[in-house]
């Protein structure tokens, strides 16, 4: 995995707080799937609310975290899970934590306030089809 794409992935899973997966105290688990298998099940994997961890676009891999129980819906969608799963440890969400939106706004406001300074713009898409700024 390219170092891009590994600095992404662990941004994703400090940002999201390793998911909002079953309980608490249920393992989760970091699952990669081929990005063929995801396209085929992703308005599934979407509807349902998999947290998407990150996407490897060089080795055609998406990861995503889930518990037991999701690994279990999974298969019964066709997705092969194999032996791809590996347990992480599981943080509480950080209080800190900001949406997406939240985020957008801090750097607008930053940018509105130090325009010789700061400035806002979009590079990108994320796969939910938000701006990355």
């Amino acid at each position: 995995m390219k170092l891009a794409a590994k600095v992404a992935l662990v941004l994703s899973l400090v940002l999201v707080g390793l998911g909002f997966t079953d309980q608490w105290n249920a393992p989760t688990y970091m699952i990669k799937i081929s990005q063929k298998e995801f396209r085929a099940h992703e308005n599934e994997i979407r509807s349902r609310g998999f947290d998407i961890a990150g996407v490897d676009l060089h080795a055609g891999e998406v990861y995503l975290l889930v518990s037991a129980s999701e690994q279990a819906v999974l298969g019964s969608l066709g997705v092969q899970v194999g032996a791809s799963a590996v347990q992480v440890p599981r943080l509480s969400p950080d209080s800190k934590y900001k949406t997406p939106d939240q985020v957008m706004q801090l750097l607008q406001k930053y940018a509105a306030d130090y325009p010789a300074l700061a400035s806002v713009s979009v590079f990108g898409k994320s796969l939910e089809g938000r701006d990355i700024p």
